[in-house]
């Protein structure tokens, strides 16, 4: 598991040159209706003093922002297969983006969706699944207040399909622990109301908790080569439960 798991993430973070460029907006003439997905791999390696601090969870000698990118890598391909076009916030495992920048590049691209990755942790070892979450009402993060109320509807719908897709998908691997908002994550109760993502994001946004690295088996999922592709097809099958959805409601008028 940790070899494939390793090896997988060292060749994908070597693999910048490919990256289509976050500083300006994207060609989409390829597409009849443009369709733009932003895949944000969650957190971020700071340097502090001589020390590398990794943010997000770690358990079993695994590092959630390794595994968020891997993944993130992954799917950006497949989107590509399926003629999507698909952009990351950052282009190496330890590039420093805040998460204010990351929603920027999202709505400077006018995405279709900002898709957020992570990896969720608890206490309880047994806890385990993948959660979806959508800013559910409007927070504040320092002085700035958001998202409108048009994209907190936007992403309600966005977070309904896609979580209509990898139910689909992952039904008898992984537990499905639904849809819940954004005001239910530790940021969200701490007075926040609602993920700093999530805040400054003028497009429909959406995180996905793909499992809990605190439970073995999920690790151990995630990170095999069958598990990580099958969440990316999980992934893919929402983002595109998602496109459909939008078409569908584009012809209702």
């Amino acid at each position: 598991m940790k070899n494939f798991y390793l090896a997988l993430s060292a060749t994908l973070a070597c693999t910048t040159g490919a990256l289509l460029s976050m500083e300006q907006p994207l060609e989409t003439k390829k597409l009849p209706k443009p369709f733009l997905v932003v895949i944000d791999p969650g957190h971020w390696s700071e340097i502090k003093g001589s020390k590398l601090i990794n943010r997000g969870c770690e358990h079993y000698g695994l590092k959630e922002v390794v595994i968020n990118f891997t993944i993130a890598k992954l799917l950006e391909e497949k989107l590509k297969e399926q003629n999507i076009h698909a952009l990351l916030t950052k282009s190496t495992v330890e590039e420093f983006v805040t998460n204010k920048e990351r929603a920027n590049i999202a709505n400077k691209n006018n995405a279709a969706l900002f898709l957020r990755l992570h990896c969720d942790s608890n206490q309880s070892p047994d806890v385990n699944g993948f959660t979806l979450y959508y800013p559910d009402q409007q927070g504040q993060h320092e002085r700035y207040k958001g998202p409108s109320l048009t994209v907190i509807k936007q992403s309600e719908q966005a977070a309904l399909a896609i979580h209509e897709g990898m139910a689909e998908a992952l039904k008898g691997i992984l537990k499905d622990n639904g849809i819940l908002g954004d005001s239910e994550t530790f940021v969200g109760k701490s007075g926040q109301k609602a993920l700093t993502g999530s805040i400054y994001s003028n497009v429909p946004v959406v995180l996905a908790e793909m499992i809990y690295l605190s439970n073995k088996k999920n690790a151990e999922f995630i990170t095999s080569r069958d598990g990580s592709n099958k969440m990316v097809e999980a992934l893919l099958a929402g983002i595109l439960k998602h496109h459909q959805s939008l078409d569908t409601r584009k012809n209702e008028f």
